[in-house]
């Protein structure tokens, strides 16, 4: 079996000191370097390969390695990661100041290389054995997909994300038709089997690695679609419902379907600071989108764009007695596919 590497992220001042590190640990670990801090930032925010060790340089007279430090454990997708810091000997301020922004450790320069390899293998072990953990905590049991607690705070991040990249981001919440009935005719066994092959389905066909599949609850799911319009969302429903309905697991219903199908509700915005629109309202817009698929007849996607989201929110705004103003250029599209 193969195992990827851990993954250390190094912004290091000098070139040649990166260098030298970069080649000491490349036989254990996956090194990159980042040139700036814009660099270090956007590397640990990638889902799909956040570092599991990030080493910044706070030794004069560059000294952004604080405030890389600081905006690291100020944000909620990238406060987990550990950070260690380069100081220079003789230097406790700058220690104690780097452990107050939230660094597991400080590297004193000039190093030692067994002791820095040593105090790295132990910052990677602890991080790995905390991702176990949080996976876990994170993890469906029935369905081996992200829980509801993830799914969350996921939502939360990537609605930030959104709004402060300036990005779309989609929601599907997808239920599967009639499964009290299935449940009723074959038994809890089969239903969970069921739920377990439908949760497989829909993974396969998320192959974005930002994309978050999660079991909102009982036999519904939601999708976190980032950097994703309405068009793109619809055809990603339409996808899921396909693949459910390619699998021809038996099950003959009262409205004429002999199989199991999915309905989906999809709706799409694009954050913006002024705004009081939250990611609240994006997962009540989809939600009602579900209902319409329901209405509309079972195995089908219904999607929903800004204006309705921005009536939510001038309803609520409405009941709370604030007055906001809001761009309301964009028009509803509600589509339903087969």
């Amino acid at each position: 079996m193969v195992f990827n590497k851990p993954h250390i992220l190094i912004h290091d001042n000098e070139l040649a000191s990166a260098s030298i590190l970069t080649r000491m640990l490349a036989a254990e670990y996956q090194v990159r370097r980042a040139v700036d801090a814009n660099q270090v930032l956007d590397a640990a925010r990638r889902t799909d390969q956040m570092p599991d060790l990030i080493l910044l340089d706070v030794r004069p007279p560059m000294r952004e390695g604080f405030e890389i430090c600081r905006q690291l454990k100020a944000d909620a997708m990238t406060q987990s990661v550990p950070v260690m810091l380069f100081t220079q000997r003789d230097n406790a301020e700058d220690e104690v100041r780097g452990l107050q922004l939230g660094a597991v450790d400080c590297i004193i320069r000039p190093f030692n290389h067994d002791v820095v390899k040593a105090r790295i293998s132990n910052q990677v072990r602890l991080k790995i054995n905390n991702d176990m953990l949080e996976r876990y905590a994170n993890q469906d049991s029935l369905t081996n997909v992200a829980n509801r607690r993830r799914f969350d705070l996921a939502l939360d991040a990537e609605w930030r994300r959104a709004m402060r990249d300036g990005n779309s981001l989609s929601l599907l919440m997808v239920d599967v038709d009639c499964f009290k009935q299935y449940n009723d005719r074959y038994g809890h066994c089969a239903g969970d089997q069921c739920l377990r092959r439908v949760a497989g389905a829909m993974t396969q066909e998320l192959t974005r690695p930002g994309d978050l599949l999660a079991r909102y609850g009982g036999e519904e799911f939601a999708v976190i679609l980032p950097g994703t319009e309405l068009d793109g969302a619809r055809l990603i429903g339409g996808r899921l419902c396909d693949a459910i309905a390619d699998m021809n697991i038996s099950h003959p219903r009262h409205d004429g379907f002999r199989k199991v199908t999915i309905s989906v509700g999809c709706a799409s915005t694009c954050p913006r600071p002024t705004s009081t629109l939250t990611y609240h309202h994006l997962l009540q817009a989809a939600d009602k989108q579900l209902y319409a698929a329901k209405n509309a007849g079972r195995n089908c996607v219904h999607a929903q764009e800004l204006t309705v989201l921005i009536r939510l929110a001038q309803r609520d705004a409405i009941h709370r007695g604030i007055d906001h103003g809001y761009d309301t250029t964009c028009s509803v599209l509600s589509v339903a596919t087969g």
